[in-house]
C-alpha cells in the first residue's frame, strides 16, 4: 500500500501522521516548524491603547505576506525525500487574524460593543430592526471564519438607528463619536482578509489563484 497524501488539522496531528509511517521514528523532526509572528502584520504591539491609532505595519505585512514559505511545499526535514509538508493557506490567515484579535486592547474594545449587540439581539428591538432593515444583528462565533467582521459590518448598517435610541434614553445601544470611528476602523482593518477568506473558499481555487489571494 502506498500513501499518497494525509489532510491533517494541524502541525501536532501532522507529525504524528508521519511518525506512524515512518520506518525510524527516531528519525522524524519537526525543526522546519517555524515560530512565525503572525500578529505583528495585523495590528500593533501591547501597548496600543485605541482603535483609531491601529494601522499595518507595512514592512512587517510585506515580509509576512511574501514568505510563501508559509503555505508551500517543504520538506519535513532534509534526510526524508519521501515527506512533504504543505500547510494550508487558508488557516495560516485565519491563525493570523486571531492573533491579532486576541491583542487585549481589542478584546476590551469588543466586549464593549458586544454589549450593544446583545441588546439589539433582544426579542422586541430585532423586531424593529427586522421591519426597518430587513436584517438582524449577527453575533461573532470563534468557529465561524469572517464572524467577527461580519458582526462589526452589521452594526454600523445599525449606527443611526443606535444613536437615536440612545439620544431617547437606552443608554445600552451608547456609543460616543470616537467609539463608532473605532468600529469602522476595525471593520476596515478586518475586510480585506475576509474577502481572501472567501475567495480561498472556492471550489476551483488553484495554486496561482491561492499566491494571487496570498499576496
Amino acid at each position: 500500500m502506498q500513501v499518497l497524501s494525509i489532510c491533517i488539522d494541524d502541525a501536532a496531528n501532522m507529525t504524528c501522521a508521519i511518525k506512524n509511517f515512518s520506518e525510524d521514528n527516531e528519525t522524524i523532526s519537526t525543526s522546519e516548524y517555524r515560530d512565525v509572528d503572525r500578529t505583528e502584520a495585523i495590528l500593533p504591539d501591547e501597548g496600543t491603547k485605541e482603535m483609531d491609532e491601529i494601522e499595518l505595519n507595512m514592512d512587517a505585512a510585506v515580509q509576512w505576506v511574501n514568505d510563501l514559505s508559509l503555505i508551500l511545499p517543504t520538506w519535513l526535514h532534509e534526510d526524508d525525500s519521501k515527506v512533504q509538508l504543505m500547510r494550508c493557506g487558508i488557516h495560516t490567515l485565519q491563525m493570523a487574524i486571531w492573533d491579532g484579535l486576541n491583542k487585549e486592547h481589542v478584546k476590551k474594545f469588543l466586549a464593549k460593543i458586544q454589549q450593544v449587540i446583545f441588546k439589539l439581539r433582544t426579542p422586541s428591538i430585532r423586531s424593529i430592526l427586522l421591519d426597518l432593515h430587513g436584517v438582524t444583528q449577527s453575533l461573532n462565533t470563534v468557529t465561524r471564519w469572517g464572524s467577527t467582521f461580519g458582526m462589526i459590518d452589521r452594526l454600523l448598517v445599525f449606527q443611526s438607528y443606535c444613536e437615536q435610541v440612545a439620544t431617547a434614553g437606552t443608554r445600552e445601544l451608547k456609543l460616543t463619536k470616537a467609539e463608532w470611528d473605532e468600529v469602522k476602523n476595525l471593520r476596515d482593518l478586518l475586510a480585506k482578509p475576509n474577502q481572501t477568506t472567501v475567495n480561498l473558499q472556492a471550489v476551483d481555487v488553484t495554486p496561482g489563484v491561492l499566491m494571487k489571494e496570498w499576496r
